[in-house]
């Protein structure tokens, strides 16, 4: 099961990798949470004014702007049993190289979900994930 920011379980099956689509306001907690024996794995990430929907109402203007954060997710999230993140428009990890303007407000859209093992992580330029299956007797 893996836990949304609204305290909502969405079901994610492990052993099938299902990825959530989870889109985050600022001033939220994004929180994952993974049953024993799985970790989180996030597999997209963006921070900015990503599209119209729940955190934005309607579209006057710089839809679209943002940058690519799954960096800063993994680091924060990938590979544990659960994490929160609280999203702020200040968090200075978030908006560095925002190309939204400063006075904004922006959110955080990112797929994840649970999968079985451990997470092992390799340089960010070579973008590689790799689980070790764990199998118990």
């Amino acid at each position: 099961m893996c836990l949304n920011n609204n305290s909502q379980a969405k079901t994610a099956d492990p052993s099938s990798t299902i990825f959530l689509s989870e889109e985050v306001c600022d001033g939220e907690v994004f929180a994952a949470r993974c049953p024993a024996g799985s970790v989180v794995d996030i597999s997209s990430a963006r921070y900015g004014r990503v599209k119209v929907g729940r955190c934005i109402a309607a579209d006057l203007g710089y839809i679209g702007c943002g940058k690519d954060v799954l960096a800063e997710m993994d680091r924060w999230c990938s590979g544990k049993q659960e994490c929160e993140v609280e999203i702020e428009n200040n968090n200075p990890d978030l908006n560095e190289g925002n190309t939204c303007i400063r006075d904004i407000v922006s959110h955080l859209e990112l797929q994840y979900g649970c999968v079985q093992g451990i997470l092992m992580f390799y340089p960010p330029f070579l973008r590689l994930r790799m689980f070790v299956r764990l199998k118990f007797s």
